[in-house]
Parts: structure tokens; sequence; C-alpha cells
């Protein structure tokens, strides 16, 4: 795996910046997973704000920093993932989406970033 996937896996948790419903930014903290074959992917609920912001508008930044001061900022368009196996799968084997969706996976949406663009800075 490259140095940015290896970055994102020991520092999943960062900020996530969508656009509302009038275009303005929005932004929250997320946690991020990294697939197996190495694809970036997020999780949210089908009723929360998020994923109508995500269906409106589909390109998204997320930004991590480790304790070291060096941050990662990543861009790209995200895609849904349609095969609602794959959606199970993954809630099964995610402890955090276990926990809140197990026995409601209807509600959980799983997405991933396509044309990724990175960009490298630190705070020191």
């Amino acid at each position: 795996m490259n140095k940015e996937i290896n970055f994102l896996q020991e520092n999943n948790f960062g900020y996530l910046a969508t656009a509302d419903e009038h275009g303005h930014a929005f932004v929250r903290g997320f946690a991020i997973m990294v697939s197996d074959e190495g694809n970036i992917q997020f999780g949210t609920a089908n009723f929360k704000d998020i994923y109508g912001q995500l269906k409106t508008n589909k390109h998204i930044e997320f930004i991590t920093t480790a304790k070291t001061g060096e941050s990662l900022r990543v861009r790209g368009e995200i895609n849904f993932e349609m095969d609602r196996s794959v959606v199970e799968k993954f809630i099964e084997s995610n402890p955090s989406a276990s926990k809140m969706y197990k026995g409601n996976e209807d509600a959980f949406e799983l997405f991933y970033l396509n044309d990724v663009k990175y960009k490298w800075f630190s705070w020191n």
C-alpha cells in the first residue's frame, strides 16, 4: 500500500467536508476505513443530513492530522456501494457500525472515494 493509505489507516479520524443544500460548506468529525483493496470508505445513515448532501453533491474533502503535526488532505468524488451484501459484510466486520446498525442494516449507506487527490502538509 502507498504512503497515503498507510497514513489514513493510522489516522482514521478527521474532518469531512460536504456542501449543504445552499452550497455552504459543512464540516463534521468523521472516521474513515480502508478496505482490504485499499479503497477509502465512509459510512453513514440514510436518514442523516449528510446522506442528502452526498446525494446532491458527490464531491467531498477529508483531512486528518497525526500527533506529529503531519496532515493529509484527501479529496475526491464518492460512489455509493449498491451491493447490499457488501454493506452487510462491512457492518458485520466493523465493531462501530455493527453496534449502531446491526438489525437495521437498511439504514446504513457505505460509500467510497474515486479520483482521489492527496495533499500533504505539516504544522511543524
